[in-house]
């Protein structure tokens, strides 16, 4: 710009010497004189022609920027690819984690709530994936011409992980039944913890303490014969549960099926060799039937584990009487009353036996 005002500068000075010129200044106006030189000025066309090319090269200069982004890759419509589980992903919402299952309690062993002591049960005869917000156009129009692909984070695939770890097993669907029937059964609604018991027993066959329950209940329903067929049940998966066996042969014994009750203890005797309660049941329901010999030979066995039961060594004692072993018996009866155990009605017996073999 400097140079164009010095151009301008030059001819203003041009005009203004020529107008001096052609004033009168006393010299005849054909005269002929000298003329100072004058500067070297430019003529407008040369001007014009600078800023014509000082506008050609700020084009060039934007043709060429211009060229610069169009070699620029431009995205063609592929399928966009969902990113690696492991990448994160701030923008996505992740509303389908919502539906999730929350972290599931760890699984403890519940059956620290013990039931009765079967004798004494039986005794008591009692989660959509959005696209980013912000994208830009040639992402959108890609997006666009393919379908959406569902975005697995790795949330979500942990959180599916941890629910196929934590899913219960018939075995706790089962204990939570049991679990239920206890909390009823406190309730009172016996009916009610019944269907547990036989849920419970239908999704775990071995829960014993679950069927020992339900007996208990259905002796106390007075449902004698469901009782029966549901420790029968439970004597064909585990034999050797010689608590079963004890309150199928009392329950067949207290309906009269005497015989039935002894070859229900004589098929479990094998797992009851070291039972002294399980060997007096058994003498005293051969003592019942007339078999002394053998009731002998039971409540001795049940003897040598609890030698001061008053109670067996008097049913001892009535057995060997039977059989005639009286000086036996006599010893069986006095050990009896000496033991201190016996209520006063059976201890009154006990001494008039004493008499009569004296």
């Amino acid at each position: 710009m400097s140079l164009i005002n010095q151009m301008l500068q030059d001819l203003d000075k041009r005009r203004a010497g020529e107008a001096a010129a052609n004033q009168p200044n006393g010299v005849e106006a054909n005269e002929v004189r000298s003329v100072a030189p004058q500067k070297r000025s430019y003529p407008i066309w040369q001007i014009i022609a600078l800023l014509l090319f000082l506008l050609v090269g700020v084009l060039a200069v934007l043709l060429l920027r211009h060229n610069d982004d169009s070699t620029k890759p431009v995205l063609s419509p592929v399928a966009v690819q969902p990113p690696a589980l492991g990448m994160s992903m701030p923008t996505l919402k992740l509303d389908a984690l919502d539906t999730l299952p929350a972290a599931i309690s760890e699984r403890k062993d519940v059956r620290s709530i013990h039931s009765p002591h079967p004798q004494q049960l039986v005794a008591a005869v009692p989660a959509d994936l959005s696209l980013p917000e912000k994208l830009t156009s040639q992402e959108k129009v890609a997006t666009q011409q393919v379908p959406e692909q569902p975005i697995k984070s790795k949330a979500y695939e942990h959180a599916l992980v941890e629910k196929q770890v934590k899913e219960l097993s018939p075995q706790q669907y089962a204990e939570n039944e049991y679990r239920k029937a206890i909390g009823l059964t406190q309730q009172g609604r016996l009916a009610e913890a019944m269907g547990n018991l036989q849920q419970a027993t239908k999704l775990d066959p071995f829960h014993l303490s679950a069927r020992q329950m339900l007996v208990a209940l259905l002796v106390e329903g007075k449902q004698v014969m469901e009782a029966e067929q549901t420790l029968q049940e439970g004597l064909k998966l585990s034999p050797d549960q010689s608590g079963f066996t004890m309150m199928l042969a009392r329950l067949q014994a207290g309906r009269g099926e005497a015989n039935a009750a002894l070859e229900t203890l004589h098929k479990g005797l094998p797992y009851a060799s070291e039972k002294a309660d399980y060997h007096a049941l058994y003498a005293a329901l051969l003592q019942r039937q007339a078999r002394h010999p053998e009731a002998v030979e039971q409540y001795q066995a049940a003897l040598r584990k609890m030698p001061n039961s008053g109670v067996w060594l008097m049913g001892l004692g009535i057995s060997l009487q039977a059989e005639k072993r009286d000086k036996d018996a006599e010893d069986a009866f006095t050990r009896a009353k000496a033991s201190n155990t016996l209520p006063p009605d059976l201890k009154a017996f006990v001494e008039q036996r004493i008499k009569q073999l004296q």
